[in-house]
């Protein structure tokens, strides 16, 4: 492995954190230095393979509004409803290669959404911006339906508030039990 040579200028505290991480370690601190930089360097797209890669790549030239927009978006409704139906389909075994093809495709975007969502907040992280809380729609009265009302009222306020979860977020589903299931 290649190593290249720099010189950095440490504030006394962190120089006297690494030097202590050492001692405890039993390592050299060069050594130390390197495994708290190697375990603390945030994931980068480089690996992934070239299809992925390239999406999340083409972000990094996102600005922060639009990385925000991104953090939050959510799977199309009608993609969703038409990947729930086929997850159903597939659960009882009616499925035909097409439809399976569909669900393939469906998921792997379901995927990428997620995927992208994280990696914008990863983004916005790094460049110091903290994302806005999500915005929570406004709620007339909450009616619990009948298989909601013996839940746990935190559960009840994630059935009835997608902003928490949501049932469109690309990630997960409710079930008519109440119950978070996931779509990937």
């Amino acid at each position: 492995m290649a190593t290249d040579t720099i010189t950095i200028h440490l504030p006394d505290h962190l120089y006297h954190r690494l030097e202590r991480v050492a001692e405890l370690t039993g390592q050299p601190l060069e050594g130390a230095i390197v495994r708290t930089l190697s375990s603390h360097l945030p994931p980068l797209s480089d690996d992934l393979p070239d299809n992925l890669r390239d999406a999340l790549q083409k972000m990094e030239r996102l600005r922060d509004d639009e990385l925000w927009k991104l953090a939050h978006a959510a799977f199309p409704e009608e993609g969703y409803a038409r990947l729930t139906s086929l997850r159903e389909q597939r659960r009882d075994g009616t499925l035909d290669a097409g439809e399976r093809a569909e669900l393939d495709q469906l998921l792997q975007e379901a995927d990428l959404l997620t995927l992208q969502k994280a990696y914008a907040a990863v983004l916005l992280k790094w460049r110091g911006t903290s994302t806005p809380p999500a915005v929570r729609p406004r709620c007339e009265r909450l009616t619990r339906p009948s298989h909601v009302a013996n839940l746990h009222p935190r559960r009840a306020q994630m059935q009835h508030n997608p902003s928490i979860l949501g049932p469109h977020s690309g990630i997960a589903e409710w079930t008519r039990d109440g119950h978070a299931r996931s779509l990937i």
